[in-house]
């Protein structure tokens, strides 16, 4: 038999999220935009304790959250190990960490979610941008040389930091009907943002339910809008190109970009899904059984309800994370089972 705690969410009222979206989930939540419901042992949002030992952080190495984003939230990059050692090392950067933990995620899809992801070719965003910028501008010329780094630091003005005009319509145009989609709810709330560009350089995407989208540092990508579950490795490490009023911090973030980084994106997780890089699997129950045996591993009942032969039972909005032992869960509804890799 296993040892498990039982928490409830902690929400995360940002003003991207959906106005009420979480109150199903967390019914003591005020009124206003529900962004992003919490599980874990994360300082910034831990979880209410309901049932067993208490948690904290050496027991939750995860994070797992409820996502539900009405607008696009910013233009990020997350640092690997190599580029958290390079920015703490400097008084001018280390303020950008959060932490000192390397950021992997995955979205999981519950309604179709629109997303950004993965840089597009050059030769495809010198298209785009020339449309936009005009042919001779340097992000343009940069592109046509191979060099996304160089283009993007162009888009913010290089070294003169100058002011860039942007047609976003004729960026749009230039579009496929789903890329133009998703497009046009960036540009409807970001059309005067400076790094507008660099959205257009990503890859746009719409996950299907149940579809699930593996992102590891050094990946660039923004989420748009939608609905679904998110597991991360309990770091708070972002640096930002755009799309955001927060601080935008240009060439640390494109010294831990890594250009030709693509998402890896799985239809199916109806089986633990394990992605090279990421440190943790992610698994969909569906009215089913499921063994969870890797201590700080976490199940979340997204709806219906899931109970243990180890005697524990969690409801909609509620999770369960094992501290040691085996539990054996029946599903009742959807539940998503996070676990973490000893490997790392």
């Amino acid at each position: 038999m296993g040892t498990v705690s039982v928490v409830a969410g902690t929400i995360q009222a940002y003003a991207w999220g959906r106005v009420n979206a979480l109150a199903a989930w967390a019914p003591a939540a005020a009124d206003g935009p529900h962004a992003e419901l919490w599980f874990g042992a994360h300082p910034n949002g831990p979880s209410p304790l309901l049932a067993g030992p208490a948690v904290g952080p050496e027991q939750a190495p995860l994070l797992v959250k409820l996502l539900a984003a009405a607008a696009p939230l910013s233009i990020q990059v997350h640092p690997g190990i190599e580029g958290i050692a390079v920015l703490s090392a400097s008084p001018e950067t280390a303020d950008l960490l959060a932490d000192d933990g390397v950021k992997s995620e995955v979205l999981i899809a519950v309604e179709p979610f629109a997303v950004l992801a993965g840089l597009r070719d050059a030769d495809d965003a010198a298209r785009l941008l020339a449309a936009g910028l005009g042919l001779a501008h340097p992000a343009v010329t940069a592109l046509l040389s191979g060099d996304r780094i160089e283009a993007i630091r162009q888009v913010f003005g290089g070294e003169s930091d100058g002011a860039v005009e942007v047609d976003a319509r004729a960026m749009l145009a230039a579009l496929t009907d789903v890329e133009r989609d998703v497009m046009q709810r960036v540009v409807a709330v970001y059309e005067g943002d400076p790094g507008l560009p660099v959205a257009f350089m990503l890859q746009p995407r719409v996950l299907q339910p149940g579809q699930a989208m593996f992102v590891e540092a050094g990946c660039l990508h923004a989420y748009v809008d939608g609905f679904g579950v998110e597991v991360m490795t309990a770091s708070d490490n972002v640096l930002r190109l755009g799309l955001t009023p927060k601080r935008v911090a240009v060439e640390p973030a494109l010294s831990i970009v890594r250009a030709d980084l693509q998402p890896t994106v799985v239809d199916d997780c109806a089986a633990p899904v394990q992605v090279p890089h990421i440190p943790f699997t992610v698994q969909r129950v569906a009215d089913a059984e499921v063994a969870v045996d890797v201590p700080g591993a976490l199940l979340l009942c997204v709806e219906g309800s899931a109970e243990a032969d180890c005697g524990a039972a969690v409801t909609m909005g509620q999770a369960a994370l094992l501290h040691e032992g085996c539990c054996v869960w029946r599903v009742r509804g959807l539940s998503y089972v996070a676990r973490p890799l000893n490997d790392g």
